[in-house]
């Protein structure tokens, strides 16, 4: 059947009247075929291979190749539209129509009456309960308004793409920060310009040894305002895991620390990309979910500390 991009606005374009009938006999197998299938053969086409079919659920007439009704299940475009509007009205929707440049998307009024683009198969997850839909417009309103209210004005996008975050400018001193948006809603975060918080307090990086089950040492690098405490208090809290600090490195402000960090990993991933230690060996041993290295690993990490130390 080929692939024609059907008009939800002329759900009627194929009528028996526009049908170019050959009149020669039908083929047995495809008459009973397309009565499992759901539709009644009513004729063959002039145009090679090709059959008229009438839907058995809404009487719209269709065309299909012989090969289709054979061997697939021909698609009346008709029910499939009405598919389409009856989820997305279970899912808060009106459908308006199909996006012309693919044929898995479609137009849709949300109920707060922007006109949003989505997939078929989000709207129908969602009027199944299994996903939801929420409007751009609205949802770049929701975190304007909520920035403005903690004194930071919405810029846009995060600068490193980053689908969390968004680019903020601080009213009070105009220093530009990205700021994960849950944290911009919670107001867990600071400026890292004039705030005391700690993006803009001092901090340092560490590196801390855990011995494990199995005999297996592991490495953890982060970054802390106390590395001591968050070892003794949030690492090992409430496990049987021994650790150790092995190393602090001071650095000027949270922000830069954090950004250093994540620079690091990168650096270790890329030259030594075995050296992750896999979450089954240390689940439940030590409250961290990521970010911890075999033993072997050590060596490098210092090296990098060792380059970092001076600019520090």
């Amino acid at each position: 059947m080929p692939k024609e991009k059907f008009c939800l606005d002329h759900p009627q374009e194929s009528l028996v009247g526009e049908l170019d009938f050959s009149g020669n006999p039908m083929n047995e197998r495809v008459v009973a075929a397309a009565r499992l299938k759901g539709f009644s053969a009513i004729g063959r086409l002039k145009k090679n291979g090709y059959y008229a079919l009438r839907c058995l659920s809404c009487f719209e007439i269709v065309r299909a190749r012989h090969s289709v009704v054979l061997h697939c299940q021909p698609t009346c475009k008709s029910c499939l539209a009405g598919k389409h509007r009856n989820a997305a009205k279970a899912a808060g929707l009106q459908l308006l129509r199909r996006d012309p440049d693919n044929r898995q998307h479609a137009f849709f009024l949300a109920a707060c009456g922007h006109v949003i683009r989505r997939e078929f198969d989000l709207v129908q997850r969602t009027a199944r309960g299994e996903a939801g839909v929420r409007c751009e417009t609205c949802l770049a309103e929701e975190h304007r308004t909520t920035a403005e209210a903690r004194g930071w004005d919405l810029i846009g996008p995060d600068t490193e793409d980053r689908i969390n975050y968004r680019l903020y400018r601080h009213q009070s001193c105009g220093a530009e920060q990205s700021v994960a948006m849950a944290n911009m809603q919670s107001g867990r975060f600071g400026c890292s310009t004039c705030g005391t918080a700690w993006p803009a307090s001092r901090s340092a990086l560490y590196v801390m040894q855990f011995e494990l089950k199995g005999n297996v040492s592991a490495i953890k690098l982060g970054f802390s305002r106390d590395p001591q405490s968050r070892l003794t208090y949030q690492l090992l809290s409430g496990v049987e895991t021994t650790g150790k600090l092995l190393r602090v490195v001071e650095m000027q402000t949270g922000a830069t620390a954090i950004r250093t960090e994540k620079a690091l990993h990168k650096r270790i991933a890329t030259e030594m990309p075995d050296a992750l230690l896999p979450q089954r060996l240390f689940q439940g041993q030590i409250r961290v979910r990521s970010e911890l290295y075999y033993q072997a690993a050590l060596p490098l990490i210092n090296q990098l500390l060792d380059e970092l130390e001076p600019a520090a």
